[in-house]
C-alpha cells in the first residue's frame, strides 16, 4: 500500500511555536540585554552604569515595543537609573520575579522611572530595596510632559521595601496582575493622573499587599485621581489601610470585589477624605477581619452598594461599616461575627439620603447591629424575620375565657411586631394574639369566641417576629 504524503506547505499549522518563528526572528534586534552593556548580576558588582547604558540604547533606537531584558541574576543598583523615554513603549522583563532581581541601596531615588505616553510593560521581575527608603518609588510612571500614559501593564512582580511600590503620576487604564507588594514605607501603589483626573478605567487583580509595618498612615492602594478602578481578588495583610480614595468629584465607578482584608488596625476601605466622590461604589463579596478599626468607611458618594461581605470583629472598638453623606445606598446580605458585646456593626451618620439597610446576619445577639443617626425619613432599615413553632394543646375553655402559652423566639425584643397562627382553630371563633413579653420570649393568648365551651385539637403554633436589625 502506498500512503500519499500531504503536500509540504512550509510551517505546520499544528505547531504554534513554528508559526511564531518569523515573528521571533524579526524581534531579535528588538531586545536590549543589560548584560550586553556590562551588567554582571552577581549582587556584588555595581550594575548602575551598565543598566543606564542599556537604557540609553533603549531610548535612542526606534523599534516597536522593544524588550528590555534582565537575564537571571541579582543586579545591584546604587544610584538613580535614567528615565525610560523611548517613543514606542517598552517591555521591561526578566526570567522570573525570583530569578531576575534588581536591588537598590539608595534610600531616596526612584529605581525605574518611565516618562512616555505609550504603554509600558513590567513583567517577571523582582525589584527590591536593601535599605529603608524615605522617598522614591520602585517603579514610577509619568507622561512625557503632556497627556497620559495609557494602557501600561504590570504582572508577575515582586516589589519589596519601596517607599512606594508603583507610583502612577499621569497614567490611566493600567492593569496590575499577580504582583507581590511587600513592606512599602508609604504606599504600595499611588494612583494619580494629574493630566486627566477623571479619565481611565484601571484594574488591580490577583495581587498580594503585605505590610507588617505598624503605621496607620501606610496605605496599600492610595488613589488621588485617574478615573474608575476595579480591585478584584487581592489579599491585603496590613496595619494601615487597604484602599484609600482621596480626591474631588469623579464620574467613574469603584468596584471592590472578592478581596481579603486581614489583620488591620486602621481600616480596610476608606473613601471619606477630602470629599472623595465616585459616581458609584460597589463593595461586594469581600472578607474583612477588623482589628480595632473600620471595615468600610464611606462618605460623599452618589450610589453605594455593600453586599455579601463577611466582617469578623476581633477586638472591641471595631466598626465594620460607617456611612455618611451619600445620596443613595444599599447595605444587605452581609455577615457580621462580633467578638464583644454592644459593638456597632453598621453606623449610619448624618447626611444620608435615599438609602436602605436590607437583611444582614449578626452572629452575636449582644451586638448593637444598626445605629441610625441620619434623622432622614428616606432611609429605610428592613426588619429581620424571626420564627419559632411548638405544639400546643389548648384545654377545654369556656366562652369568653382565655388560655396563654409562651414560646422562645431568639432575638425578639419588647416592642417587635408579632404574628401568630395555629391550624386546628382556623375556621373556629377563636382569636389569637401575641406579644414579646421579655427578651427572646413571646406570650400567645387564645380567646374563645365560639359562644360555648370549646376544646380544639392539639396542633402546631407558629410565631413570627419582625425585629429591628
Amino acid at each position: 500500500m502506498i500512503i500519499q504524503q500531504p503536500p509540504k506547505t512550509g510551517i505546520s499549522e499544528f505547531d504554534p511555536w513554528l508559526q511564531r518563528l518569523p515573528e521571533q526572528l524579526a524581534n531579535i534586534g528588538n531586545v536590549v540585554n543589560v548584560k550586553d552593556h556590562g551588567a554582571i548580576g552577581d549582587n556584588v558588582h555595581d550594575d548602575t552604569i551598565a543598566i543606564n547604558a542599556a537604557i540609553g540604547e533603549l531610548n535612542s533606537t526606534t523599534y516597536q515595543k522593544k524588550r528590555f531584558l534582565f537575564e537571571g541574576g541579582v543586579y545591584k543598583v546604587t544610584g538613580a537609573l535614567d528615565p525610560i523615554t523611548c517613543s514606542e513603549g517598552a517591555i521591561i522583563s526578566g526570567y522570573g520575579r525570583r530569578a531576575s532581581r534588581i536591588i537598590t541601596n539608595n534610600s531616596t531615588a526612584d529605581v525605574f522611572s518611565v516618562t512616555l505616553n505609550q504603554s509600558v510593560v513590567f513583567e517577571n521581575l523582582g525589584i527590591e530595596s536593601s535599605v529603608t527608603k524615605t522617598d522614591g518609588s520602585l517603579i514610577k510612571i509619568d507622561n512625557n510632559g503632556s497627556g497620559s500614559n495609557v494602557g501600561s501593564v504590570f504582572k508577575h512582580l515582586n516589589l519589596i521595601k519601596g517607599y512606594m511600590g508603583i507610583e502612577f503620576v499621569a497614567a490611566h487604564t493600567v492593569r496590575v496582575d499577580d504582583c507581590y507588594v511587600i513592606n512599602s514605607a508609604k504606599y504600595g501603589m499611588k494612583i494619580e493622573n494629574d493630566a486627566a483626573g477623571d479619565a481611565g478605567d484601571s484594574t488591580i487583580v490577583n495581587s498580594v499587599f503585605d505590610n507588617a509595618l505598624s503605621t496607620s498612615t501606610i496605605y496599600c492602594i492610595y488613589q488621588v485621581s485617574s478615573g474608575g478602578l476595579k480591585i478584584i481578588g487581592n489579599k491585603f495583610l496590613h496595619h494601615g489601610w487597604g484602599y484609600v480614595g482621596n480626591f474631588d468629584a469623579n464620574t467613574s465607578i469603584l468596584l471592590i470585589e472578592g478581596n481579603s482584608f486581614e489583620n488591620y488596625g486602621t481600616g480596610g476601605v476608606d473613601i471619606s477624605e477630602n470629599g472623595a466622590t465616585f459616581n458609584k461604589a460597589i463593595i461586594n463579596g469581600n472578607q474583612f477581619t477588623c482589628g480595632d478599626g473600620y471595615g468600610v468607611r464611606i462618605a460623599d458618594i452618589g450610589q453605594v452598594t455593600i453586599e455579601g461581605n463577611q466582617f469578623t470583629l476581633d477586638l472591641a472598638g471595631a466598626q465594620p461599616i460607617r456611612m455618611n453623606s451619600c445620596s443613595g445606598f444599599f447595605i444587605g446580605g452581609n455577615y457580621f461575627q462580633a467578638a464583644a458585646a454592644n459593638e456597632v456593626c453598621i453606623y449610619l451618620a448624618d447626611g444620608l439620603t435615599y438609602g436602605r439597610v436590607g437583611i444582614n446576619e449578626f452572629t452575636n445577639s449582644t451586638v448593637n447591629p444598626v445605629v441610625d443617626n441620619t434623622s432622614s425619613a428616606t432611609v429605610q432599615i428592613d426588619r429581620k424575620q424571626l420564627s419559632a413553632s411548638k405544639t400546643w394543646d389548648i384545654p377545654d375553655t369556656a366562652d369568653g375565657a382565655v388560655q396563654q402559652t409562651t414560646i422562645t423566639v431568639t432575638g425578639a425584643v419588647i416592642g417587635d411586631p408579632v404574628s401568630v397562627g395555629m391550624g386546628p382553630i382556623v375556621g373556629f371563633a377563636w382569636m389569637l394574639a401575641g406579644q414579646v413579653s421579655s427578651a427572646n420570649t413571646v406570650t400567645v393568648t387564645a380567646l374563645n369566641k365560639t359562644g360555648g365551651n370549646s376544646n380544639p385539637a392539639s396542633g402546631t403554633l407558629y410565631v413570627t417576629v419582625m425585629t429591628k436589625q
